[in-house]
């Protein structure tokens, strides 16, 4: 019994870990709705567009310093 006694602060880590994880894998499954993919491709879209930019930006700079 003292064995176990001494063991058991060891094991209430793991545990408890587990127990935990068992309550996330049981809850709510759809973690971004339908919603936030929406507004997660708009943002994409705008980044695509803002780096197209930029690298156009960035080419005529760098022609003007040539050409310079």
């Amino acid at each position: 019994m003292q064995t176990f006694l001494n063991i058991l602060p060891l094991l209430a880590c793991p545990l408890m870990m587990l127990l935990c994880m068992g309550g996330l894998f049981r809850g709510k499954k759809d973690c971004h709705p339908k919603g936030d993919q929406n507004n997660l491709s708009a943002k994409v879209d705008l980044l695509v567009k803002q780096n197209q930019e930029l690298q156009r930006e960035l080419i005529e700079l760098k022609n003007h310093k040539n050409a310079g």
